[in-house]
């Protein structure tokens, strides 16, 4: 037989061996197809259980042994039978030719390529159900980071109004002179005095303040928030930037709340409403009740944020100079 592999032809499956087919029908074994090594092993086997007992399947390193001086394996693979040693029957010759020929011709390198195994991946089902996962858990960490941005503006947006509140309650605590006595020598309130700060009146006596004026005529508060600044010869100038929404209404004033730091727009606003009451208190001494002038002050600041309305409110009292 030609040694192919020697000559440097390609690796391809030999035919059938139709020569040997009226031993493989002696043996009970089909013919005319290409076996694989586990048929030349079932070939070797059933010809050495038929002509001599004791030989195995091994039949390459059989058949390679030197002790015998029968065969000898050469560079390549390839083995080279050698003389007969003495005594040898012609049976074992003929069944060594056999199975060289064999050996050689179906060796695992020269038999039929066995099917790749199919390289394992992902089904659409697999790939669907990852992808609504991470979809799931994409939209979960969106949602949790805009919770906690939300919560985050809604606490800085009522740190704000606290701010706004306090500096109210302050201004409201430190405007002077605040000396309801001289402000009431006649009996009635008297708006020109200047004695009580606008801060601190009540809606009756801002109701005075706006007929009777403060010496440059009465003071006309708009009925919203300003959008420029009056000018100083106005009645209204002194008390800019408060307005009231009508008769009987405490004074308001716009509060900003939060502004964009890149492009200055304001972005939520609210509204600090001021209202003051008078509560009444008298002291009695040495048989005489005289009245504390204590007020109590309300700053409330109202605004929006997502459709949702807050109020931050503070209280504080304040009492007359004298």
């Amino acid at each position: 037989m030609p040694n192919r592999k020697g000559e440097g032809q390609p690796d391809l499956p030999e035919a059938g061996v139709d020569v040997l087919d009226p031993i493989f029908e002696a043996i009970g074994i089909e013919s005319s197809h290409v076996p694989d090594q586990d048929g030349v092993d079932e070939i070797s086997n059933s010809l050495t259980l038929l002509l001599r007992p004791g030989m195995h399947q091994d039949h390459p390193a059989w058949l390679s042994r030197m002790s015998t001086g029968l065969v000898r394996r050469e560079a390549g693979g390839v083995y080279q039978r050698l003389a007969a040693g003495k005594g040898e029957p012609a049976c074992l010759l003929l069944i060594e030719t056999i199975m060289l020929s064999l050996s050689r011709q179906f060796t695992p390198d020269r038999c039929l390529p066995r099917p790749a195994q199919g390289r394992s991946g992902f089904t659409l089902i697999e790939i669907v159900i990852a992808l609504a996962v991470l979809g799931t858990m994409a939209a979960g960490v969106y949602l949790g980071f805009n919770s906690i941005n939300t919560y985050a503006v809604t606490s800085r947006l009522y740190s704000e109004a606290q701010t706004a509140a306090q500096n109210q309650i302050d201004l409201v605590l430190s405007r002077e002179p605040f000396d309801l006595s001289a402000a009431y020598l006649s009996g009635t309130f008297n708006p020109l005095l200047k004695r009580v700060p606008i801060e601190v009146m009540t809606t009756a006596e801002l109701d005075a303040l706006a007929t009777t004026g403060s010496g440059l005529g009465p003071v006309v508060f708009p009925t919203a928030a300003p959008s420029a600044t009056p000018s100083i010869s106005s009645p209204y100038y002194p008390y800019y930037p408060y307005y009231r929404t009508g008769s009987g209404q405490p004074i308001s004033r716009e509060a900003f709340i939060y502004q964009d730091p890149v492009s200055g727009a304001v972005v939520v606003k609210g509204t600090l409403v001021t209202n003051v009451v008078d509560t009444g208190m008298t002291m009695t001494f040495a048989g005489a009740t005289n009245n504390l002038n204590v007020r109590r002050v309300s700053a409330t600041v109202s605004y929006s944020f997502r459709n949702k309305n807050y109020n931050v409110s503070m209280d504080t009292l304040r009492t007359a100079d004298q």
